[in-house]
């Protein structure tokens, strides 16, 4: 009885922690999203992952600090769209790998990451150029990654023994030399003019290298285009002087055709502008009579008018071509 007891008041102890975590997740999403404040805080929420949509949230609102310390958090999901925080704080909880996706976290400023399980960092921390504080300690971290103690932040390792030796020698083998008029200063180092004169050179140099490389291109590209644009008015000039050739041809031909036709009427003794042509019971084009005999026009010998019609015109009714008046004798 008193086991079953015991464990009936642990259940009923664990819904309730588990009730209060819930309404003080919703609290917290609840002022996250309805306050103007840049921060994000899910804190001592008793997480063990992410609830779905905080990372969406986080970028949508702009966010800018990501608090998540004090809870149960084993791992962390992507981050590569959290490109705007500047502070992510994931202190005190079961972490024991980092994604690859946080060296997209250009921005950030602040990375706290004490007290969690740690035994190694992805490589793309050595992207977090912005990192002024990265706070490792208490971990199992037997080293850092390339690349990221030439980032200048400072780094902090208490409780890591295997990193603290190492930090102290780096920081004595890398401090600059005192300054001789302020012995407990460090020297600046002086900025190397030349290099940075002999890379500006360099830019300018290979600039206008691919600047002439461009002008040249585009040289080729308008002569390709004149000479195509010469080639299609050549073959129009062309087309349009064998036409001309074949038109004229074609009128060289009629005008042949008709001159035969009036050699035979003047051979035939035709010596008017008109003439009987023998076609009978066709209608006049003028008076419209039909059955009257119709007359040859010259010089373009149409035969659509009779003779009453022929004697009063002056040019044909077909062609308007303009008739001979004369009459011989």
């Amino acid at each position: 009885m008193f086991p079953f007891k015991s464990n009936k008041a642990n259940s009923a102890a664990m819904s309730a922690s588990s009730t209060k975590d819930q309404a003080f997740l919703q609290r917290r999403l609840y002022l996250a999203e309805n306050t103007p404040e840049p921060i994000f805080d899910l804190s001592e929420c008793g997480l063990e992952q992410l609830p779905p949509g905080v990372l969406a949230k986080c970028r949508v609102f702009r966010k800018t600090s990501l608090l998540l310390q004090h809870n149960s958090l084993k791992s962390l999901p992507d981050l590569r769209d959290l490109t705007l925080l500047t502070v992510l704080n994931v202190s005190s909880n079961l972490l024991k790998t980092l994604p690859d996706s946080i060296g997209c976290l250009v921005k950030l400023e602040i990375l706290d990451l004490h007290s969690n399980q740690l035994t190694k960092l992805p490589s793309t921390m050595s992207k977090l150029k912005s990192l002024r504080v990265l706070d490792i300690s208490n971990n199992e971290l037997s080293r850092l990654p390339p690349g990221v103690r030439s980032l200048g932040c400072e780094i902090r390792a208490e409780g890591c023994p295997l990193l603290e030796p190492l930090d102290y020698k780096e920081k004595n083998r890398d401090s600059p030399p005192a300054s001789p008029e302020h012995p407990g200063a460090t020297a600046e180092a002086e900025p190397d003019l030349g290099n940075v004169w002999e890379r500006r050179e360099r830019m300018l140099k290979e600039l206008r290298q691919e600047m002439l490389d461009v002008e040249e291109r585009l040289y080729e590209l308008t002569v390709n285009e004149y000479e195509k644009r010469d080639k299609r008015q050549n073959d129009n000039m062309m087309n349009i002087a064998q036409e001309r050739v074949e038109l004229a041809a074609n009128l060289n031909e009629l005008i042949l055709k008709k001159e035969i036709e009036l050699s035979e009427f003047r051979s035939a003794g035709v010596s008017t502008h008109f003439e009987d042509s023998g076609i009978a019971d066709r209608d006049c084009v003028v008076c419209l009579g039909d059955g009257l005999q119709l007359i040859v026009l010259l010089p373009c010998g149409h035969v659509c008018v009779c003779r009453y019609c022929a004697e009063k015109l002056t040019v044909c009714p077909l062609c308007r071509q303009e008739l001979r008046t004369e009459i011989a004798n």
